[in-house]
């Protein structure tokens, strides 16, 4: 799957403010988060019980990709966007559907923008699904777990240079039941905000504001 990587390379000549356009340091904004993914690509198994005793599980077909709704996206925006919040970092501004920050929405009202915007990508999953027999009643149920990858990058809007880029794992493994492999995606998202807010060089960054 690291072939969709090469996707990243293609950021654009991104927005200019004007002079009248400033900049609120004490603040950040989250662009948006979209992924890398080609939809229909495998990333993961799919294994199942033949309904007896679980050693005789065999594969029984794929996890792949899905598109990334809107809905989807924003739903990950408002989960790194409340852990953010919550680490005391102050946000700014509606949410853009943008990565690659072409499209950096000023507020109206202050014609302000953020001092640094936030763009994730996921770039890599790995989720299987697998399934169990319960003894003695014999009911089949689901577990799927797994890991994802996501690229953060931070623009600064004054300089109008990516000051941060790092790649996350959301380590360790996420399990969930059934077989949502959105919510793990979901908590992977979740799990890789507060990963990142770990980070010595992010936090670095932000102190300067």
């Amino acid at each position: 799957m690291k072939q969709y990587l090469a996707l990243l390379a293609v950021i654009p000549q991104i927005i200019f403010f004007s002079n009248n356009v400033l900049a609120n340091e004490s603040s950040i904004k989250v662009a948006g988060v979209e992924s890398a993914l080609v939809s229909g690509a495998v990333i993961g198994d799919r294994t199942c019980s033949d309904g007896t005793f679980d050693w005789f599980r065999g594969n029984c077909g794929q996890n792949k990709v899905g598109g990334l709704s809107e809905s989807a996206a924003q739903g990950y925006i408002k989960i790194i966007e409340t852990e953010l919040a919550k680490a005391g970092y102050s946000l700014l501004g509606q949410k853009s559907n943008s990565l690659f920050f072409s499209d950096v929405q000023q507020s109206s009202s202050t014609n302000e923008s953020a001092k640094y915007i936030i763009g994730v990508t996921i770039i890599d999953a790995k989720i299987d699904s697998i399934q169990s027999t319960k003894f003695p009643s014999g009911t089949l149920s689901w577990k799927t777990k797994g890991k994802i990858t996501t690229k953060w990058e931070i623009l600064d809007s004054m300089s109008q240079e990516i000051v941060y880029s790092k790649e996350i794992t959301s380590d360790p493994e996420i399990k969930v039941s059934g077989e949502n492999v959105g919510e793990v995606v979901k908590q992977g998202i979740k799990r890789s905000t507060q990963i990142i807010l770990k980070d010595k060089e992010f936090k670095d960054l932000f102190s300067r504001l």
